[in-house]
């Protein structure tokens, strides 16, 4: 139940976000990071260790903990770049 409302979230959270509308700025909430991961090339969303960060903060953003969710974006978002 847990993973089928983590998905959920995050298809919206997807769903919600368009390259557009990715600014890069800091706002200590991890949605910039979304935007950003939502902003990459469909190579880069691919990377499989990329993918497992993605995961992981999305499960963070879930539980509330935007802190977590941030650095585990970041990270991916590093994973996926380089």
């Amino acid at each position: 139940m847990n993973k089928l409302l983590l998905i959920a979230l995050f298809g919206l959270l997807v769903a919600c976000s368009t390259t557009a509308e990715a600014d890069h700025s800091d706002n200590g909430k991890c949605l910039d990071e979304i935007k950003h991961w939502n902003s990459l090339t469909d190579a880069q969303k691919s990377e499989a260790d990329a993918v497992a960060k993605r995961d992981e903060g999305a499960g963070h953003w879930v539980s509330g903990d935007k802190s977590k969710c941030e650095a585990s974006y970041k990270s991916a978002i590093t994973l996926a770049t380089d």
